[in-house]
């Protein structure tokens, strides 16, 4: 990169991003980018991988010269042979398994059959450790797996570079350190050149070379010392064999300590997500007590064990009494129903001594009862008066 300029239009003003950037990345170096937000390492990242073209400044990639002029058609293809990319957010297609999603960049380029490729993507899968989830969608995937799957799609065309923007941004430390034991090997082994960008300070010992941006412009670069790059690396080998020991059936982000106990006495306590109930079994609790409670209130209204209660809330204390008109035969007969508590009226109970021939239970055990007065007709002179039974009768079905 030589006097790499990029400049961002908004509305009529021009941002600067990237303000005269010039560097050399070898090949097979490791390169992490640290720096504030704004300071211009994604623009740089972007430009390495030809998603952007620089506003002012040449590019030397893999033998190919990048300017403002080069055509869009070189640089896509320059992205499918030469470069792969390692995003936070995975990318990954899904609809497709992942074997086909391995599979995708090597249909583009097109130089493979298709028995060739399947092979191909399951070995890679299998060598990222994901032989067991080729089939699976990923939505059905954890966040390391999907991860794991995007270094697999990255590495499908055997790339001279990988750039990688937060790898493990959105990773736990359990698969953090997996993916970093990937990359480093892909690194060493594969002389694959990383260059990537991220905010985890823990990362960059792991890296040749560390670039400070800031401001659109290198701030400095630093050179990471061997001896701490060695007992970095040995931290990591200590960490990965942590978790083949103790994890089986794949890799989960949660491990038991043996010697977890403080100067205390106390034992740390380590919990596994299968320890918590799910939202599922909370939600078919609350049902269930909703069910209960819906049943436990479905007693009937005038039933012999809370009729005397709502009476005495709802008639007052003095002598009340409640009149409904009864037609029958399309006749203008009406009959009086005083309904009356005679717990709480003792001071209507002479009135009502004269009606107790009348007087008829509503309900077996309770004291609710109907008295039947005979009410003259104001529209007819003749009436059409009904038995006591009749009428009682005609008002249980209506209640």
């Amino acid at each position: 990169m030589k006097n790499i300029h990029k400049t961002y239009l908004l509305g009529i003003e021009g941002v600067p991003a990237l303000r005269g950037v010039s560097m050399t990345i070898k090949r097979g170096e490791f390169i992490c980018i640290f720096g504030t937000s704004g300071g211009g390492k994604t623009t740089m990242l972007n430009i390495i991988g030809t998603i952007d073209k620089p506003t002012k400044g040449e590019m030397k990639l893999c033998g190919k010269l990048i300017n403002h002029k080069t055509s869009d058609k070189d640089l896509a293809f320059l992205r499918l042979k030469n470069i792969g990319f390692v995003f936070q957010t995975f990318n990954l297609l899904s609809s497709l398994t992942a074997l086909e999603n391995v599979e995708m960049p090597m249909i583009l380029l097109g130089e493979l059959s298709a028995s060739e490729r399947r092979e191909r993507a399951i070995s890679l899968l299998t060598k990222v450790g994901m032989k067991d989830r080729l089939d699976h969608f990923p939505s059905q995937l954890s966040g390391g797996e999907q991860q794991r799957v995007t270094i697999a799609r990255a590495i499908a065309n055997n790339p001279d570079v990988l750039l990688l923007d937060e790898p493990t941004g959105d990773l736990d430390t359990v698969n953090t350190a997996i993916i970093m034991k990937l990359l480093t090997d892909l690194n060493k082994k594969e002389n694959i050149t990383l260059v990537m960008v991220t905010h985890d300070v823990g990362l960059k010992m792991y890296s040749d070379r560390i670039i400070w941006m800031r401001d659109g412009k290198i701030q400095r670069i630093e050179t990471v010392p061997e001896h701490s790059k060695k007992e970095h690396f040995q931290k990591l080998y200590r960490e990965i064999e942590s978790i083949n020991q103790k994890q089986k059936d794949g890799i989960t982000s949660v491990f038991v300590e043996n010697n977890s106990i403080n100067k205390r006495g106390s034992m740390s306590e380590y919990r596994k997500p299968t320890d918590y109930k799910s939202i599922a079994s909370y939600s078919h609790k609350k049902q269930q007590q909703q069910q209960q409670y819906q049943q436990q209130n479905e007693s009937p209204i005038f039933s012999s064990s809370n009729v005397n209660n709502i009476i005495n809330a709802d008639i007052p204390s003095s002598s009340s009494s409640y009149t409904s008109n009864y037609n029958s035969n399309s006749q203008t007969s009406l009959n009086a129903i005083n309904m009356t508590n005679f717990n709480n009226n003792s001071n209507s109970n002479n009135s009502n001594n004269n009606n107790n021939n009348n007087r008829q239970p509503l309900l077996k055990d309770t004291d609710v009862y109907l008295d039947i007065v005979e009410v003259p007709s104001s529209s007819s002179s003749s009436s059409n008066n009904k038995s006591i039974e009749q009428i009682t009768n005609d008002l249980s079905k209506i209640l």
